[in-house]
């Protein structure tokens, strides 16, 4: 009887370890193809449209204290750079936001200094800006049959 609860038990433990290990390989790999005015991009964290071929966020390129947003794509490990916003102005640690204001622009601060924006002649109620398969940052309304393509 106490081998059948020793196995019973040790079942148990291995089903609550697989539950905690899958939720968390969900949790790391939970990445989003938009931001919006709430939900502003951080260090870490990343853009990626439903295929998963491009990705934006922040990177360096081997220098920690040279740290850029871009578009690149996900998979590819050399030359993978497709769009560089900040490429003249690199920023030096991790503490860097990307936002989206209200009137629709992105804009990406350091240290509360804007280091780079965008700027579109329409404002977009309720922007939100968006990693398409293709690659294109679009920035519109949710939904929207107009957008502004960042290229």
């Amino acid at each position: 009887m106490s081998m059948n609860f020793t196995l019973s038990l040790m079942s148990i433990i291995l089903y609550i370890l697989f539950l905690f290990l899958s939720s968390t390989v969900v949790s790391i790999a939970a990445d989003t193809s938009s931001i919006s005015q709430s939900q502003p991009l951080s260090y870490g964290k990343t853009m990626v449209p439903p295929r998963g071929i491009f990705e934006l966020g922040f990177f360096n390129l081997g220098n920690p204290n040279k740290i850029y947003l871009g578009i690149r794509y996900k998979n590819i490990s050399l030359q993978n750079v497709v769009w560089v916003a900040n490429g003249g102005n690199p920023v030096k640690d991790s503490t860097v936001i990307l936002k989206l204001n209200s009137s629709g622009n992105l804009v990406l601060t350091y240290n509360n200094t804007i280091v780079w924006s965008t700027s579109s002649p329409k404002a977009a109620q309720n922007p939100v800006a968006e990693l398409l398969d293709s690659g294109n940052l679009v920035i519109g309304k949710n939904p929207s049959p107009h957008r502004l393509e960042i290229r």
